[in-house]
C-alpha cells in the first residue's frame, strides 16, 4: 500500500440500475485502484435517478456509472463509464482515467490549500 497522499477524501458516486450489486462491484474495484495511488475515497452507491438530487445536496468529486444517467450533459463533475471494470474489456484504459482524474482532484485540492 502506498502512503496517503493527501487529507482529501474523494467523494465518488457509484451508479448502477438498482444502486446495489453492480455499484458495489464498481466501488470495490475503484477503492482498490485509488488505494494503490495512496488516495482515500468514499463511495456512495446510488441509482441513476438519484444522481441529480445527490449532487444538489452533497459535494461530489467523481461519478462512476454502469448505467445511463438522466441529463448527464448537465453534470459538472467528471463522469466515467465503468462497464470495463466489470467486463475486463478496456479495463486498463478506465483505470488510467480514474487515476488521472483522482490525482488531478488531489493536486487541485492541495494547490488550493497552499494558496490560503
Amino acid at each position: 500500500m502506498t502512503k496517503k497522499r493527501s487529507s482529501k477524501v474523494i467523494h465518488i458516486l457509484g451508479v448502477c440500475g438498482a444502486g446495489i450489486v453492480t455499484s458495489t462491484m464498481l466501488a470495490m474495484r475503484v477503492e482498490e485502484v485509488l488505494d494503490d495511488e495512496g488516495i482515500r475515497c468514499r463511495i456512495d452507491e446510488i441509482r441513476p435517478t438519484q444522481v441529480k438530487s445527490t449532487l444538489d445536496i452533497a459535494p461530489v468529486d467523481l461519478i462512476i456509472t454502469s448505467s445511463p444517467i438522466p441529463d448527464v450533459e448537465e453534470i459538472k463533475v467528471p463522469v466515467i463509464y465503468g462497464h470495463s471494470l466489470l467486463s475486463g474489456f478496456g479495463e486498463e484504459e478506465t483505470i488510467e482515467e480514474i487515476r488521472m482524474i483522482a490525482n488531478k482532484i488531489i493536486d487541485d485540492y492541495e494547490s488550493s490549500r497552499k494558496k490560503k
